[in-house]
C-alpha cells in the first residue's frame, strides 16, 4: 500500500477552474509530463498525452 507521500494525484485538465489556470496551464503540463505522460480521463472520455 502506498504511503501518503508516495501518492501522486492526477490533475485532469477539465479540473482547471481559475482563469489563471486556464490561461496558463503550463504547471499542469509539467506535472502531467513528469508524473503521468499518458493518462485516461474517464470524465471527458479522452487520453491526455
Amino acid at each position: 500500500m502506498a504511503s501518503p507521500e508516495n501518492v501522486i494525484l492526477v490533475h485532469e485538465i477539465s479540473k482547471l477552474k481559475t482563469k489563471e489556470e486556464l490561461w496558463n496551464p503550463y504547471e499542469w503540463y509539467r506535472l502531467m509530463r513528469d508524473n503521468h505522460p499518458v493518462h485516461y480521463d474517464e470524465e471527458q472520455d479522452v487520453w491526455n498525452v
